[in-house]
């Protein structure tokens, strides 16, 4: 299989001055002084991209992805290694590069097949597809300058994709557009992938990049840590990012159990105060984190203090998504386990335990609360609305609100 893009020992390295006069300064001195402190963007990166392949490139802010971009359609020139691109390349990197912001929408899609090499005769034939798939409206005859930040990506992609290049490369900026436009745009790069071009994606999104990817970069630090299946990369970056955010809990340790002390979050709190919910932690396979894949072993640990004499005391947890919708709910009495009473002074740690459901992919909330008496007939001590927000993302397409983890199917064919 012949590589659309090549990159070999690709490094970027920036010169860093204090002042602007500094680097003349140097000049002036034949670089007999440095005057600078220099930041390696890019380090040794290496890595194919095949034709009929689509790989992504995730990683967090600033661990090189746009200097690779920018090197890889020659925006930037590397300090070393090289880059070898085998095709037309159409790109959708930063916001506003390549467009005049003084020109209309049309005058810029005209613009745009010139920097593409492509005719005016063949962008005429084009330009139908380019206005409806944008679907702007009368806004294509004004400055471009006028534009909402999601009426100017509609059109830059618009343009990227009917240039009928061989690579495609897109950036974050298709996150700045409504859901309708992005779930078009989403349903165009899949056709793209299905006709055979080579399309590099970056996206902080993992589900997208499960969902669309071959293989996967990941940058840290301007290096490349792993390369690999979609699945095996996004899990293990996850993990990564798990390890940072537990450094920001506070964990503390009393005679009897260990105590968090951590709230990310609180909408509305409210109860008798007789029991008082002090920190709650998420974890994956042992690991706090923020996101979590459908199926993965989650666990909730709850922290709470006991300032009063509880007789019947009940613990429970609620999750809803981003319309306020409980998703699910569960409590020690739901799950009958029945705690026994609570004297004050005393600190109680509560784990639940389970998988979590294929939902679709967004942010849901965890609220915890503490309450005295049953199921029918309780006092609330503590309630705290979305103390926790917790990103879901799923490995497969969720049709409806929840997936199963299993459906039986069985059919008989009579001839």
């Amino acid at each position: 299989m012949t590589e659309a893009i090549k990159v070999r020992n690709l490094t970027k390295i920036y010169k860093m001055y204090s002042k602007p006069s500094d680097q003349l300064k140097e000049i002036l001195l034949f670089n007999r002084v440095k005057l600078h402190k220099t930041h390696e963007a890019l380090k040794d990166v290496t890595f194919d991209i095949m034709k009929n392949q689509t790989l992504g490139i995730i990683g967090e802010n600033g661990s090189g992805k746009s200097t690779l971009l920018k090197m890889i359609v020659g925006i930037l020139k590397p300090t070393y290694g090289e880059v070898v691109v085998n095709g037309r390349v159409s790109s959708l990197l930063e916001l506003g590069a390549g467009f005049n912001p003084e020109l209309t929408g049309k005058e810029n899609v005209f613009l745009h097949g010139t920097v593409m090499g492509i005719s005016h005769q063949e962008m005429q034939l084009k330009y139908d597809d380019i206005i409806n798939f944008a679907d702007i409206g009368d806004f294509i005859d004004q400055p471009v300058k006028t534009y909402s930040s999601g009426m100017f990506v509609r059109l830059a992609f618009s343009c990227a994709i009917h240039v009928d290049p061989d690579i495609m490369i897109i950036d974050e900026a298709l996150s700045v557009g409504d859901i309708y436009f992005q779930q078009k745009s989403m349903k165009k790069i899949r056709e793209l992938k299905e006709s055979g071009k080579a399309i590099l994606f970056v996206s902080h999104d993992l589900q997208s990049v499960m969902t669309l990817c071959d293989t996967v970069v990941w940058l840290e630090n301007g290096k490349v840590v792993e390369i690999g299946p979609p699945k095996k990369i996004a899990k293990s970056y996850q993990m990564r990012l798990h390890r940072k955010n537990d450094s920001s809990l506070l964990v503390k340790k009393d005679s009897k159990t260990l105590v968090r002390n951590n709230i990310p979050n609180i909408d509305k709190r409210y109860g008798n105060g007789e029991a008082e919910i002090l920190g709650i932690d998420f974890s994956v396979d042992g690991l706090s984190t923020e996101t979590v894949v459908s199926g993965d072993n989650v666990v909730v640990e709850l922290t709470i203090r006991v300032n009063e004499a509880l007789v019947s005391p009940m613990i429970g947890l609620t999750v809803r998504d981003r319309l306020s919708n409980i998703v699910f709910a569960t409590n020690t009495s739901q799950e009958e386990i029945y705690l026994d009473k609570l004297h004050p002074n005393s600190t109680i740690v509560v784990k639940f335990g389970f998988s979590w459901p294929h939902l679709q992919s967004g942010n849901y909330s965890l609220s915890p609360a503490i309450a005295d008496g049953t199921q029918d007939s309780h006092i609330m001590c503590d309630w705290i609305e979305n103390a926790f927000i917790v990103k879901s993302t799923s490995e497969k397409k969720i049709i409806g609100y929840i997936g199963l983890d299993m459906c039986d199917i069985q059919y008989t064919v009579e001839e």
